[in-house]
Order: C-alpha cells, then sequence, then structure tokens
C-alpha cells in the first residue's frame, strides 16, 4: 500500500491507497477508519486542552494533591458549585480517588468530583470550572470548500467530509497529486498511469474554539 497519511491544519486526512487494496480488504480498511477517527478525536482534544492551558493559572510549589485542594478551594471561593468543579488529567494516582462502575472522582472533605481522564494532558493535572470550558463547534461543508476535486460527500453527517475519490476516473486530482510531489511518488517513471491504480481517501472536518479571556481553573505539573 502506498500512501500519504497528514493530518492538516484543517483537521483531517487525505490519503492515497492501493485501489486493490481498497476493494479486497475491507478488514484493513476499517482499521484505517477507526485510526482516522481516533485521529479527528485527537485533534479535538488537542485544541480544546491547548485552550484550557492558556485559560489556566499554574499552583506552583506544592503536591498535586495539596494543588488540586488549592485549587478546589480557589474556584469556591470564587462561588463555583462544587458540582461545577472537574478534575482533568490523563494519568495520576492519588489515594483520594475513587472509581465505581468506570465512574472516576476525587474525594475531599465530604464531596466527589468528577474526574475526567480519557485526554492527553502533557502531564498537567487541571481544576476547572465546567462551565468556563471552551466549546468546540465544527462547521457544514460546501462544495466552495474543496473546488479543486469533485466532492461527493459519502458522510450522513454534513459537518464531516468523506470524499471516496478514484483516481483513474480525476485527470485533475492526479494533475494535483503530481504537482504536490510526495516522496512515495517521487521515483516513479509513469506517475499518471501509477495514480490511475489508486484511490484517495478525502476525511476533513472544519472546527474552531470559541473562548474568552476569563480564567477557567488551575493546574500543577505533575
Amino acid at each position: 500500500m502506498n500512501k500519504n497519511d497528514s493530518l492538516n491544519n484543517n483537521n483531517g486526512y487525505n490519503t492515497v491507497v492501493d485501489k486493490d487494496f481498497f476493494i479486497n480488504y475491507p478488514k484493513e480498511i476499517d482499521r484505517m477508519a477507526e485510526k482516522f477517527s481516533r485521529g479527528l478525536i485527537d485533534y479535538q482534544e488537542k485544541i480544546i486542552i491547548n485552550s484550557v492551558s492558556k485559560h489556566t493559572v499554574e499552583i506552583q510549589n506544592i503536591d498535586v494533591d495539596d494543588a488540586i485542594i488549592k485549587g478546589i478551594e480557589d474556584l469556591k471561593h470564587e462561588k463555583i458549585r462544587d458540582d461545577d468543579i472537574v478534575i482533568l488529567f490523563d494519568y495520576f494516582y492519588s489515594k483520594n480517588i475513587t472509581e465505581n462502575e468506570n465512574k472516576k472522582e476525587y474525594k475531599y472533605n465530604g464531596k466527589r468530583y468528577k474526574i475526567i481522564d480519557e485526554v492527553s494532558t502533557n502531564g498537567k493535572v487541571y481544576i476547572l470550572n465546567k462551565n468556563k470550558l471552551p466549546k468546540l463547534n465544527c462547521y457544514k461543508f460546501n462544495k466552495n470548500d474543496y473546488k479543486e476535486i469533485d466532492i461527493r460527500n459519502i458522510s450522513d453527517d454534513d459537518r464531516i467530509l468523506i470524499c471516496i475519490n478514484d483516481l483513474s476516473k480525476d485527470a485533475n486530482y492526479r494533475k494535483k497529486i503530481i504537482e504536490e510531489k510526495p516522496d512515495w511518488l517521487n521515483n516513479e517513471i509513469d506517475k499518471e498511469q501509477l495514480l490511475k491504480t489508486k484511490v484517495a481517501i478525502i476525511i476533513f472536518q472544519k472546527c474552531n474554539i470559541n473562548e474568552d479571556d476569563e480564567i477557567v481553573g488551575y493546574y500543577i505539573e505533575k
């Protein structure tokens, strides 16, 4: 399989695979689809965490549990309700963490605070006001977004563009790929003929973050 995977700034993939592979190996294509789905989710999580990190204040020079407690108390001092405080991290051990039916909570002073630990936080623990978290917006596509190819979106969700493009039938897109000079194509003598044996898989999602200058909470470096 020849392919050129790249997660671009619009949050998506533009990949070329052998047409034979695409037709005859559906299980491998399913695995590829899972990889792309995970990539889209990872990208969304990344831009949310980047936004959160810009709007939180660091708690320094104390251990993690003490920092979490300080963050909770500081938010409560700002009139944030206990139910609106969440703790976000990728991995952290504490005797104050409880788990019941796959739900994790941080126990402090007779209260339980929701834990979110399914995202990568780059070694930070966040103590956040959930009502001030940035909102991710994903927008609908239209044909004007990608004029260089004949888009036929096969997604049921018009906020996600999924296009399967048979390159043997699309001279314009073959020309575009040749002009981009991907590494896997550079040494081929007959680039046109090779591309006619390929399928382009194009998946895009347009998202941005709604955010303001308000502080949403605190963080500690583990």
